[in-house]
């Protein structure tokens, strides 16, 4: 009996160990840190024929931050070098900074978590000939 008894106790102090241990190791939850999450997505992605320099229409984007804290500075950085110049035409728009010739940043400023920023880059045709429109 007197085994009996001891493992018993043994099992106890086991118990009691390992519940005072478990808030010191896994009571406190970790804190993660308030973090800003961008999401880049266009809302339209084509050039209605006909489209001139005089009537640039913006191929438009929306900037969305789905994070939890503000996004500080955003910009966004247009690489042209694709488009076509017997086709499309581009207009860079105001306060964007030239970083070379097909490249430039565009400061959108701060983006607060849940809030969402519309971007575009005004393109018009030069006169190519296509099947449909770009």
């Amino acid at each position: 009996m007197t085994f009996r008894y001891r493992s018993t106790l043994a099992r106890a102090g086991v118990v009691a160990l390992l519940s005072t241990a478990a808030p010191v190791a896994f009571g406190v939850p970790a804190q993660a840190a308030d973090l800003a999450d961008l999401v880049l997505a266009p809302i339209s992605t084509g050039l209605a024929r006909g489209v001139e320099a005089a009537q640039a229409k913006p191929v438009k984007f929306t900037v969305t931050n789905v994070g939890t804290a503000t996004a500080k500075d955003v910009s966004v950085r247009v690489k042209v070098d694709d488009l076509n110049p017997k086709r499309v035409g581009y207009l860079r728009p105001a306060g964007c900074r030239v970083v070379s010739p097909q490249l430039f940043d565009c400061l959108l400023g701060d983006v607060p978590a849940g809030t969402s920023e519309d971007f575009g880059i005004p393109l018009f045709s030069t006169g190519g000939k296509g099947t449909a429109a770009c």
